[in-house]
Formats: structure tokens, C-alpha cells, sequence
């Protein structure tokens, strides 16, 4: 049972959820607050991201192989999917990313200089 098999996303794209978010009118105020929230969040980061790698003169390859237009937060989350993460010994939070492909490399040194 995932935390997430309240919600759902069907073929025609309705969004379905569980009634119990529904039962109330202050849950329902409470999603749309943090439906909001996670808007706003997902947005920055795209602001954020996205201009880093522009300042870097990057374009992102898409899935196709082909240089994309626009720099989109989607394909970042996409090119980051298949990252490797070990722990390292017995350490909490101590972890090293192994085999990260050339534009893996290329983002995370753009993000880098953007915050120094």
C-alpha cells in the first residue's frame, strides 16, 4: 500500500483521490493550499534550475537524443532518474552517486558555479 494510492491520474487525465479528502470543507481548503504550495515550490525550482543551466549555455538532450529548445525542470527530474546512490559505511546521510552519464555531470557543475 504506497502513501500515494489515494490519488491517481487516470488515461483522460482526471485527477481522482480518495473521499476522505473531500469529506470536509476545511480538508478540501487544505489540499488547495497545498496543491498551491507544491505549485509555488515546483516553479522556483524551474526558475531556479533552468536559469542556472542557461548562464551555463546548456540545452538538454531529450529522450530522443535531440538538443531540446527549452530547458524544462521535467527533463531534469528525468536525466536524474537513473542516479545510483550508495551509503557509504554506517554514516547517516553520507552518500556517493556512482556512473553519472556526461549530462548528469554537465547539470550538477552548472548548479555548482550558480551557487557559489
Amino acid at each position: 500500500h504506497s502513501r500515494f494510492s489515494d490519488f491517481g491520474l487516470h488515461e483522460n487525465k482526471e485527477f481522482m483521490m480518495n473521499r476522505f479528502f473531500l469529506h470536509k470543507e476545511s480538508r478540501i481548503e487544505a489540499l488547495l493550499v497545498l496543491f498551491a504550495l507544491a505549485l509555488f515550490v515546483y516553479n522556483y525550482m524551474q526558475h531556479v534550475i533552468v536559469s542556472a543551466l542557461d548562464k551555463a549555455n546548456i540545452k538538454l538532450i531529450g529522450p530522443g537524443g535531440a538538443m531540446l529548445v527549452t530547458n524544462t525542470l521535467h527533463r531534469v527530474f528525468e536525466i536524474f532518474r537513473t542516479v545510483t546512490a550508495l551509503r557509504i559505511g554506517n554514516t547517516k546521510g553520507l552518500y556517493q552517486i556512482q556512473k553519472l552519464k556526461p549530462q548528469q555531470i554537465e547539470v550538477l557543475r552548472a548548479l555548482s558555479r550558480h551557487y557559489r
